[in-house]
């Protein structure tokens, strides 16, 4: 099982925000394997509703293993 966050960045890409979710896909990627730290996966760019009700934006999704709490 896998956790996906979806991160809104909008269409007029608010560079200071895209680049600080830039920043945290590039910290994920550099974790390495441990027992307490979640497994980042894989992340992209796509276009999405934030809400059921407004227009499609860009959003950043990462990808990273299911934590089940146990």
């Amino acid at each position: 099982m896998f956790a996906l966050k979806k991160v809104p960045i909008g269409d007029s890409v608010n560079r200071k925000w895209f680049y600080q979710v830039i920043k945290e896909v590039k910290l994920l990627e550099q974790l390495k394997s441990h027992p307490n730290i979640i497994s980042y996966r894989h992340s992209w760019l796509e276009r999405d509703r934030v809400a059921d009700v407004g227009p499609e934006v860009t959003c950043a999704f990462i990808l990273m293993d299911w934590a089940d709490g146990s």
